[in-house]
């Protein structure tokens, strides 16, 4: 197995119940959206350090495939690097995917202060 595969074994399973929790509908009593906020924003950083672990898988990939003798035998630089690209593409795709879960996280999350926001103005008109 390569160290991406091993990675991905063990934090496929994570990321899948980060992406479960936010497909869940949030709940419009504020007690309720207030522990859902909660429980959202707790995976932020780990999915942030996620996303950080997978940039370096992919540099480190793209480093090792660039000094390799597969690629010095292409001839420019740009076959060389759509070369890289389409080795690459699964770590990639991961990144992507980790990105899209951080930015779910963080829209979540301000999404959810504002209807907080709209809730509490809504009370004090009452």
């Amino acid at each position: 197995m390569t160290p991406v595969d091993l990675w991905k074994n063990a934090n496929l399973q994570y990321l899948s119940s980060v992406r479960k929790a936010l497909s869940e509908p949030m709940p419009d009593a504020e007690e309720a959206l207030i522990g859902h906020i909660r429980n959202i924003e707790a995976h932020y950083a780990r999915v942030g350090s996620l996303l950080a672990e997978a940039n370096g898988l992919l540099d480190r990939g793209t480093y090792e495939f660039m000094s390799s003798e597969a690629a010095k035998k292409l001839g420019t630089v740009r076959e060389r690097d759509i070369a890289a690209e389409g080795e690459l593409s699964p770590v990639r795709e991961i990144r992507d995917k980790i990105e899209a879960l951080l930015r779910a996280i963080e829209l979540r999350v301000h999404l959810s202060q504002s209807i907080l926001r709209q809730q509490r103005g809504e009370r004090k008109l009452s």
